[in-house]
């Protein structure tokens, strides 16, 4: 009787492991692999950024306007949420984010809010700047759509620091070159007599530092890391042709 009781409670017991394993949920599928330069965006029924994602892709841009429309077949028109991911090299220094959508967005760096504008609104945009230091860091843009029309868009670069004057283009005529000893066969560089352009770019790879109203003198191209590893204009300290 002992043992016939025995097997009766092993039965039981493996027919409720039965049970369980038929409601287990089955893992969820691998994150979707995307190109570096793309974004990894993830699309969730209603508005928490919940659940199992019903779409998952790759966005070259966050940058949509949905209108009243549906962001992708499987995604209701309203009551959704998108997760956009991406991580990118960014040299040292100060960026400015900036989203604008229709409802709620925010952008994380590294996990930090940079940008919040979490509730229901119209389309908006907000900005928001902070300083990062070289090498990788992981751009997290979030929105939701409650109702009506649904909108999203998100970017970022570099700050420009207030006031600052806009690139000023070299004298007509002037050749800057891009080493630190006039190489042979390059051009004599005739703006580092006639300079005065202030601290500003004068083409998109050299940065002055010659004195606003400064004429008459001539000035050396120097090799350094003064701005993003360009070069730079110095006094010359006589040995400069001219």
């Amino acid at each position: 009787m002992k043992a016939r009781s025995s097997g009766l409670v092993l039965a039981v017991v493996v027919a409720v492991l039965a049970a369980l394993g038929s409601t287990t949920p089955r893992a969820a599928s691998a994150a979707t692999s995307c190109a570096s330069t793309q974004w990894s965006a993830d699309f969730f029924g209603g508005t928490a950024l919940a659940g199992t994602p019903l779409v998952s892709r790759c966005d070259a841009a966050v940058a949509f306007d949905w209108g009243a429309g549906s962001p992708a077949a499987g995604v209701p028109a309203d009551q959704f949420s998108a997760r956009w991911t991406r991580t990118d090299t960014f040299n040292a220094g100060s960026y400015t984010f900036t989203a604008t959508g229709d409802d709620g967005l925010r952008i994380k760096v590294d996990g930090m809010t940079v940008v919040d504008g979490w509730h229901d609104q119209a389309a908006t945009t907000y900005t928001g700047t902070t300083t990062l230091t070289a090498g990788a860091h992981t751009v997290v843009v979030e929105y939701y759509e409650a109702y009506g029309n649904a909108s999203m868009s998100a970017s970022y670069a570099p700050a420009t620091a207030a006031g600052a004057a806009a690139p000023a283009p070299a004298p007509a005529g002037a050749n800057l070159l891009s080493n630190a000893d006039l190489s042979a066969g390059a051009p004599t560089p005739t703006c580092f007599i006639d300079g005065g352009w202030g601290q500003r770019t004068v083409t998109a790879a050299v940065s002055t530092d010659v004195p606003t109203g400064a004429t008459g003198r001539s000035w050396r191209i120097e090799q350094s890391g003064y701005v993003n590893g360009d070069d730079k204009l110095m006094p010359s300290d006589g040995g400069l042709r001219r």
